[in-house]
């Protein structure tokens, strides 16, 4: 499919470009541009460096396309010179939002040039006129500030619920993106930053477009719309402020809303009992297509505060047709037979269908290790945790290497009252050493067993948790019990100890000692 572009350097433009670089049925796209005519599309859209190497042209060269944007300024009225380039036309601006030619001459202050062709365009909300824009040919974008307080209040006035003698007030914040890529006195940055400003308290030209829509073949309803600008680039948050026909509790609140968005993709329901993102919040919505609307119920009397943030470029402009996210869904027993078969009967899998695996039932899939159904679980011992198995083995001293290294401390050595501990246990997989069982040995110990090795002609290897600390193991606990035990303990001596040990550092003296002897030469 060729899809083009007309006004592709402007804001609106760019996320046009950005989307359809990433749609499955594009296979070509024309970016025009008169300013930037020759230029690539980096040059005005540094986002989209490397991912396209297309260039801007001028709106003459864009040959015939599938389907057409425009993206050309307010007021431009230029649909009519590229509807024979193209079989959809789609055009962004508010030229052909409001049926009535009266409506349109009181919001925009002159008449349309061009009334008879404005009840041929669909007004461009799927989640209102989804079936329209499916079969149309000629559609327009609706008003970012519109779009939001249509979504916050649609399920309302569909379960009409809607006090229609009231009017509906409605506050919407927007960011500087809004007014366009063109500058002016009020998007100039020394003016606008750090600002609240009523950019529109009354009569702002969107207000025509939710009562035009909220009519839903009943009375227009009167609605009062204020814009003030906030301290943010991109996104829109619509507050809006109804009275109900009858008291509503927050049980049929949430039923009137899931009731109406429970088969929309890009709406999702946002009202939390507590924490800082309760409520709808333009700022995490940027770049994406999604509206969150959301609700409060005053106890004090019949009145409902709807809600809805979107960004503004994206739901509120460039994405306004975007009907799914993905492929059409599959029902869950279709996917469990192997995937659905397409319509057509041609035996190609349907979009979004899952393909079926072939591979025998005891194949195992070593994407995520998990076995398939039809095989046994299989335990695989990660190559870290046999290392650290083989380090502790590595370390345990045998009965016949005690005895040989004691015979080397000589008498006494026997009567030396070892401190046990078992092997740390294992991590994860790592299975434990429940054998591996330590003595404490002395320095003599130490400088015995050393020369033991060295006669044996082998150099001998450090056992693991020696790094920190000689005195003690690499949880932190000391290998005697004096160590361990509390200031009371110490001061009352344990019962293992023996005249001659160094309770201030917990060393085990040399065995020699409690052989009578004052030192060991050690």
């Amino acid at each position: 499919m060729k899809v083009g572009v007309i006004g592709a350097a402007g804001y609106a433009g760019g996320e046009l470009l950005r989307l359809l670089l990433g749609h499955p049925k594009v296979d070509e796209i024309v970016a025009g541009s008169e300013s930037l005519a020759g230029k690539p599309v980096s040059a005005a859209h540094p986002n989209l460096r490397k991912r396209t190497n297309l260039s801007f042209v001028h709106y003459e060269d864009v040959s015939r396309c599938d389907v057409l944007f425009l993206s050309l300024p307010n007021g431009a009225h230029r649909a009519h010179e590229f509807e024979d380039r193209a079989t959809i036309l789609i055009d962004l601006s508010s030229d052909h939002r409001l049926h009535d030619p009266a409506a349109y001459d009181r919001w925009y202050g002159s008449p349309h040039p061009r009334p008879t062709v404005l009840e041929r365009w669909t007004y461009g909300i799927p989640e209102l006129h989804r079936t329209d824009i499916r079969h149309a040919k000629r559609i327009t974008g609706a008003g970012c500030n519109a779009t939001a307080s249509i979504l916050a209040l649609l399920p309302l006035f569909r379960a009409d619920v809607v006090d229609r003698s009231r009017p509906v007030v409605i506050e919407c914040k927007v960011g500087s993106s809004e007014g366009g890529r063109e500058p002016s006195e009020d998007s100039h940055h020394p003016e606008r930053s750090g600002v609240v400003r009523s950019f529109r308290p009354v009569g702002h030209r969107h207000t025509a477009e939710i009562e035009q829509e909220l009519r839903l073949g009943a009375d227009i309803p009167r609605v009062d719309l204020s814009v003030t600008s906030v301290e943010l680039v991109r996104g829109v948050l619509a507050t809006a402020h109804i009275s109900t026909t009858a008291e509503l509790d927050d049980k049929a609140l949430w039923k009137i809303y899931r009731d109406a968005y429970a088969d929309e993709p890009f709406v999702r329901i946002v009202k939390e009992r507590t924490g800082i993102w309760r409520y709808p919040e333009p700022k995490l919505l940027a770049g994406t297509n999604f509206a969150d609307v959301g609700f409060a119920l005053d106890p004090r009397g019949e009145r409902v505060v709807a809600l809805c943030a979107i960004d503004n470029l994206v739901k509120g402009a460039a994405a306004f047709g975007r009907d799914r996210p993905g492929a059409r869904r599959i029902r869950r027993d279709e996917q469990a037979r192997g995937g659905a078969r397409s319509p057509s009967g041609d035996g190609h899998l349907a979009v979004g269908a899952r393909k079926p695996s072939h591979r025998s039932p005891d194949a195992r899939d070593l994407r995520d290790g998990r076995p398939r159904r039809g095989e046994l679980p299989v335990c695989r011992e990660a190559p870290a945790a046999r290392d650290r198995r083989g380090w502790a083995l590595r370390g345990v001293r045998s009965a016949p290497r005690r005895e040989e290294e004691g015979r080397a401390l000589g008498a006494g050595w026997e009567d030396h009252p070892p401190s046990r501990r078992l092997h740390r246990k294992g991590r994860g997989r790592e299975p434990a050493a429940p054998h591996a069982v330590h003595r404490a040995r002395t320095r003599a110990g130490h400088r015995a067993a050393r020369a033991l090795d060295r006669a044996a002609g082998a150099q001998r290897r450090r056992r693991p948790g020696r790094g920190r600390d000689r005195y003690r193991n690499r949880r932190g606990r000391a290998h005697h019990p004096d160590q361990r035990a509390g200031p009371a303990a110490r001061q009352g001596r344990s019962a293992l100890a023996r005249p001659g040990d160094d309770h201030r550092r917990g060393r085990v003296p040399c065995p020699r000692a409690y052989a009578g002897e004052d030192s060991c030469g050690a």
